[in-house]
């Protein structure tokens, strides 16, 4: 048989239009002719952590998987924004410091969730994977962040628990710091 060598190269240090079809996991074009088996050979070198699941679909599967894998992204992240948006209005009108540390952590969840899963950089920033890995980091800080700010207003840790509010507070300093020197 025919030993073709093909080599392509990917990674999420590449600009999106580099990717064969516009979505956001990894995805090259494999020809093989049908009933046919294959010897494949990954190269793979990486400056921090990857999941590497490897799948093979024709073209019309990967259409109609991508097409589900929307609905339930759109579906996911819709719901947490109408939850962060009512969340919102509750801290308004309610005037509850402990509301809007709530909704600080949900955005900071929902933009997390976007960047981690390839949404935001599929559609919002194409062309900037440097922006995108450096807001990664960001995002899952300010969670960490606004979920211990939550945590220490809604159990008034300053007055019912001060050595937990001390360690809180630590904490809560170490994340502005590695926030503020990721930028």
């Amino acid at each position: 048989g025919s030993d073709a060598v093909s080599e392509t190269s990917g990674g999420d240090r590449l600009s999106f239009s580099k990717r064969y079809r516009p979505h956001r996991n990894l995805n090259f074009l494999l020809r093989l002719a049908p009933n046919t088996s294959a010897t494949l050979w990954f190269r793979v070198k990486t400056e921090s952590s990857m999941q590497l699941p490897i799948k093979v679909y024709s073209e019309a599967a990967f259409g109609d998987m991508t097409s589900r894998e929307n609905m339930g992204y759109g579906l996911f992240l819709g719901f947490l924004t109408l939850l962060a948006f009512f969340a919102v209005l509750a801290a308004i009108w309610l005037r509850d410091r402990s509301y809007v540390a709530f909704c600080a952590y949900l955005v900071s969840f929902v933009l997390a969730q976007a960047l981690l899963n390839g949404l935001w950089f599929q559609w919002l920033t194409p062309d900037s994977p440097d922006l995108v890995n450096m807001l990664v980091l960001s995002m899952i800080w300010c969670g960490f962040l606004f979920g211990l700010e939550f945590t220490r207003v809604f159990l008034d840790l300053a007055d019912k628990h001060r050595t937990i509010g001390v360690v809180v507070n630590i904490s809560r300093y170490v994340s502005v710091a590695v926030i503020l020197l990721n930028f």
